[in-house]
């Protein structure tokens, strides 16, 4: 799971997990734009940008519905 930095008050605070970091957004303890970076990219995006391209990078999920006689 990757590890995300955030920019808060001017300085580099983190690692924090993408769970993590969901529930902040969600919760209304950091903005959406607010500037994030996950380990080892080299460009900062805003946290809600961020959070959308790794939801975009995930593996769909495949629902299998077999019948068997």
């Amino acid at each position: 799971m990757p590890k995300i930095y955030l920019f808060i008050d001017n300085k580099e605070e983190g690692p924090f997990t993408v769970d993590d970091v969901k529930k902040s957004l969600v919760e209304g303890v950091i903005p959406a734009d607010l500037p994030a970076l996950i380990d080892g990219w080299e460009d900062w995006e805003e946290v809600s940008q961020l959070l959308s391209m790794l939801e975009d990078s995930q593996p769909k999920k495949t629902t299998w519905n077999l019948t068997l006689n």
